[in-house]
């Protein structure tokens, strides 16, 4: 869950998260890096993957969170 003030912040923190969990199924091991454009992240397909590896996911604004747990 990444709860921030806008959704736009909250993506920009996810998009941390997910490529944390890119370089884990990688064996890359550097730090957290800064979020990135989602383009980034790998081809649509490899995008896809990652996010099917969260079964729960909440991500935007407070507001968001609420209607997203609803």
């Amino acid at each position: 869950m990444v709860v921030a003030p806008t959704d736009e912040v909250a993506e920009r923190i996810w998009i941390t998260k997910q490529q944390m969990l890119g370089d884990v199924q990688t064996g890359n091991q550097r730090l957290l890096q800064p979020p990135v454009e989602p383009e980034e992240l790998g081809t649509t397909q490899e995008r896809a993957m990652m996010e099917a590896m969260f079964s729960i996911k909440a991500v935007g604004s407070p507001e968001t969170i609420r209607k997203q747990l609803e």
